[in-house]
């Protein structure tokens, strides 16, 4: 943990510097923050390559865990290096989610299996934040297990303005490690909290597919997942007034191959969503 901070800093020193110097050569603004999104693209683009084989599918030239482990942190770093050249004062952030997922382009997915690279601008206690959430996919499939990389790595990150840029504060999700991922924010129950509902099939399930469902809720310096519930199969989730509701294959009652469906209604407390209602749908 120690190294990698250490080697955040020193990209993020780079970066500062390269910035210094090009303004100092009489680049405006936009020309600086264009070149630093080229630039992370390709660094991005460069690194990507570690999930897979150059040429061609021969397992031995499979890249190995412990590459794809390696460029799963320094892509992060690289975004997190981004994020700290970023004026909150220019901020906007339709366009900045533009070149967020511009930067993570070699990880695109269709959107019936998850979503774009998100992200979720606030104003707590007079400081700014930006949440986002992104899917680096590993070229593999299944849920990450101590012997296992998994299919993706799931990251959802807050960064608080400071000294001219977004610093990193938390990041969440990697109990997700190995599903695609859809994000929503959820009306929170706690003041000055930010409540997100995360979901997404594991990588490689088959039929209605296996999914997993969380609850994170950041407080302005840590996450903390407010609800994890078992498993289950096709899920499909939309936000509501007062919580959610989650739609998924009823296993109790389906007789395969045809699915039955139920849906879940549920509120929020400060203690994590109660169900308050279960129907089935037809």
């Amino acid at each position: 943990m120690e190294h990698q901070a250490m080697r955040r800093r020193n990209v993020t020193l780079m970066l500062t510097f390269a910035s210094v110097v090009l303004c100092a050569s009489g680049q405006t603004t936009g020309e600086v923050h264009r070149d630093l999104l080229l630039g992370t693209k390709a660094r991005v683009a460069d690194l990507s390559s570690a999930f897979r084989p150059p040429g061609n599918k021969a397992a031995e030239l499979e890249p190995s865990a412990q590459a794809r482990s390696h460029a799963i942190s320094q892509i992060q770093s690289e975004v997190d290096a981004y994020f700290a050249q970023v004026d909150p004062q220019h901020f906007e952030l339709k366009s900045f989610e533009q070149d967020l997922r511009a930067i993570l382009a070699p990880f695109d997915v269709e959107a019936e299996y998850g979503d774009p690279p998100s992200s979720f601008a606030l104003d707590r206690n007079g400081e700014r934040f930006l949440l986002i959430a992104y899917v680096l996919g590993t070229g593999v499939h299944g849920i990450r297990t101590a012997g296992w990389l998994g299919g993706s790595a799931i990251t959802i990150r807050a960064y608080r303005a400071v000294n001219g840029g977004f610093g990193l504060v938390d990041s969440a999700g990697s109990d997700m490690d190995g599903c695609r991922l859809f994000v929503r924010e959820l009306h929170s129950p706690v003041p000055n909290e930010t409540w997100l509902l995360a979901w997404g099939g594991v990588t490689g399930s088959n039929g209605p597919g296996i999914y997993l469902v969380r609850a994170y809720a950041f407080d302005g310096t840590k996450f903390r997942t407010v609800w994890a519930p078992a498993n289950a199969s096709g899920v499909t989730a939309t936000v509501t007034a007062d919580g959610f509701a989650i739609q998924h294959v009823d296993r109790e009652h389906s007789i395969p191959p045809g699915w039955d469906f139920v849906r879940d209604d549920y509120t929020l407390s400060p203690d994590g969503p109660r169900l308050v209602l279960s129907s089935p749908v037809y």
